[in-house]
């Protein structure tokens, strides 16, 4: 690194304020060579980094006592959950709590057919939907209600602009 050269800079002013800009550029590129570059301290970008990033969710306090909370409650539970379900499998049975859990399943995917089959009567209503609207005279009536429905927006809309660049109490 050299060091800053006056004459540079003297030469710089006196050629911009005479009006010879390619001398001036010149002058004003040879003195900021010889200007020193700073180095950043090492760790500058760390620094500026753990500032501007945010922390992540587990670092929260708040989060880490929730998800101990959580721990603890899931572990209570699998000490709690055997206790409580041994009368119920004492009354049925093992037998009886495999009926359970089919009569469950059974019925999650009845009502799952029953859904599919709304599904497939709306389907069926869309089908008659669409073949009516592709006949003319029906395409005809829903592409004027279309137009007429974007004349109103129009007006509309022209309406509020007029109102909007009118003084004050002046209608």
């Amino acid at each position: 690194m050299r060091a800053p050269d006056p004459d540079a800079w003297t030469r710089y002013l006196e050629a911009d304020l005479a009006g010879r800009p390619e001398e001036a550029e010149r002058a004003l590129v040879e003195a900021l060579r010889a200007l020193p570059r700073p180095e950043p301290r090492p760790g500058f970008a760390a620094r500026v980094l753990a500032r501007v990033e945010p922390p992540s969710w587990f670092a929260r306090s708040g989060v880490r006592a929730a998800l101990a909370a959580a721990a603890v409650l899931a572990a209570l539970s699998l000490a709690v959950v055997p206790a409580a379900a041994a009368p119920i499998v004492g009354l049925v049975g093992p037998g009886g709590l495999l009926h359970l859990f089919a009569d469950g399943f059974t019925g999650l995917a009845l009502r799952l057919g029953s859904g599919l089959d709304l599904w497939r009567t709306l389907a069926t209503i869309a089908d008659a939907l669409a073949a009516a609207a592709l006949r003319p005279p029906v395409a005809l009536l829903l592409l004027s209600q279309l137009a007429l429905a974007a004349l109103a927006l129009d007006r509309l809309a022209a309406l509020a602009r007029s109102r909007r660049s009118t003084p004050h109490g002046i209608h």
